[in-house]
């Protein structure tokens, strides 16, 4: 409340509503992190996915300094892991992590794959 009222939001309507879309941001920026999202992510994705799963942010720094995007999160070795500062806990921990995200990516694009044979037996059948 202080600190609304030092940016001047003295009125209780104004607090709230602030206070609203800050938790509606903070909600779609927790549906960005989501798994299906993964392939969209740049390095500032990537190291608030790290640092939202517990990982240490020393590696999310590394992960960012070596312009680790979601696409290449998805396809990251071990020996790549290493390199970037992961030990052996953290690279078990973190392939299990990773798994759920390249699950999401199969499903979507068996998903996408399955929209286009659709529309092309529709688009045949309407010939």
């Amino acid at each position: 409340k202080d600190l609304l009222e030092g940016i001047g939001l003295t009125h209780k309507a104004d607090q709230l509503k602030l206070c609203e879309e800050a938790k509606a941001l903070a909600e779609l920026e927790d549906k960005r992190l989501s798994p299906e999202h993964a392939p969209l992510w740049d390095e500032r994705g990537v190291s608030k996915w790290l640092l939202k799963n517990g990982f240490p942010s020393q590696l999310a720094v590394s992960f960012r300094a070596h312009n680790v995007t979601g696409p290449r999160l998805l396809r990251l070795s071990p020996t790549e892991m290493e390199a970037y500062g992961a030990d052996e806990d953290i690279r078990t921990a973190l392939t299990e992590a990773i798994r759920p995200l390249r699950e999401a990516e199969i499903r979507a694009r068996d998903a996408a794959a399955k929209a286009a044979d659709d529309a092309a037996i529709a688009e045949a059948a309407a010939s």
